[in-house]
């Protein structure tokens, strides 16, 4: 380990592991002294792919999350350059290279976009946003160095840690909050936000913008995490009601292909949850995926042919409001998506006749 830099305790730090397991399914997963390594129950063993913010220079969560679960892998990313350079040497050394990625995110990741999530997401190869199942962080304490540096109440002196370790704007509230800026962009690509926290008085802050940007209570989970005198506090969301996923609709089993003209007319034609002006669109490039943007909600509906499923997820929404209007729509919607598919056909029909006689472009598809 470099001087200067946080050497972490373990203990805490195992236990938001396991508390993370627990969630994707895994709580019978052994701990990570030694233990036998858990084959991916509650996952089918399929690669569970996980985003650690601010891993330091010890890569401490992604050594012990991949140590107790072989079907776990790792994005890690870091700003301070000698941590990275640690971290991908301590990774090198235990053998993980091909489940443990580092990344370099000094610089801010060229300033498109906001906070840590997004950042680590600039500077990935891969796949985007799309495919990780957890984020997790234990960011720096302090908002200041003067803050950092101040006695402890109980004459304590602070442990040694780098300036990057220690001190982000606005602190551990600061850098958790952009957090969940970002989570409200990226509800459909990860499963579960997480983030370990020094204060119960930044655990209550944050789940009041939680709520306050709309997040119902039963998308968030908290938790204490204790050993001996030190006590940590944990803090999750996700937004898995805030997709919905449709079997092929039509009981005459008519081509998936219908399906998206289908659901483009439905929000064309009628009221999505939302008393300003609806916008319907379609991501360019991608077939089959069209958005909708109310007042209150936008949202991303995908009927890609052959897919046989029609999947429409709440991309961004404006409180209790907003949530409530896209889960009307998705209401109605299901309706439209199993009507007949003969009757849609006559409907079709009718539509492409009018073309014909000269009548078309009203309420077109």
């Amino acid at each position: 380990m470099p001087r200067n830099h946080l050497v972490p305790p373990v203990p805490n730090r195992a236990s938001y592991i396991k508390w993370i397991e627990a969630m994707l399914g895994q709580g019978n997963s052994a701990d990570g002294n030694g233990g036998e390594s858990n084959g991916g129950e509650g996952n089918g063993g399929r690669t569970v792919l996980g985003l650690d913010l601010g891993t330091g220079a010890s890569a401490i969560y992604p050594l012990l999350g991949c140590g107790s679960n072989d079907n776990w892998s790792f994005l890690a990313s870091e700003i301070d350059k000698e941590s990275v350079e640690n971290a991908r040497e301590i990774v090198k050394r235990n053998g993980l290279e091909g489940r443990i990625e580092v990344l370099d995110v000094g610089g801010g990741g060229g300033g498109k976009v906001g906070g840590p999530i997004r950042m680590a997401f600039e500077k990935w190869e891969g796949e985007g946003e799309k495919g990780i199942d957890f984020v997790m962080t234990n960011p720096p304490f302090y908002g200041s160095e003067e803050e950092a540096r101040e006695t402890r109440l109980d004459g304590r002196e602070r442990t040694e840690m780098s300036s990057s370790e220690s001190v982000t704007e606005g602190g551990e509230v600061g850098f958790v909050g952009r957090m969940i800026e970002d989570s409200l962009g990226l509800m459909n690509g990860v499963k579960h936000f997480t983030a370990m926290l020094s204060r119960r008085g930044s655990l209550n802050e944050l789940v009041k913008l939680l709520k306050d940007r709309g997040v119902g209570k039963t998308c968030i989970k908290t938790t204490e995490f204790r050993h001996g005198n030190v006590v940590r506090f944990g803090l999750a969301w996700n937004f898995e009601d805030c997709v919905k996923v449709w079997e092929e609709g039509g009981g005459e089993g008519g081509p998936i292909g219908d399906m998206r003209d289908r659901v483009m007319e439905f929000f064309s034609e009628s009221g999505t949850g939302g008393s300003g002006e609806t916008v319907v669109g379609e991501d360019s490039g991608v077939e089959g995926v069209v958005t909708v943007t109310t007042d209150t909600w936008e949202g991303v509906v995908s009927t890609r042919p052959g897919s046989a499923k029609v999947v429409f997820g709440l991309k961004k929404f404006s409180g209790q409001e907003g949530k409530k209007g896209w889960r009307e729509v998705c209401e109605r919607m299901e309706g439209e998506i199993y009507r007949t598919s003969r009757k849609w056909r006559r409907k079709l029909g009718k539509k492409e006749k009018r073309k014909e006689d000269g009548e078309g472009g009203k309420g077109d598809c």
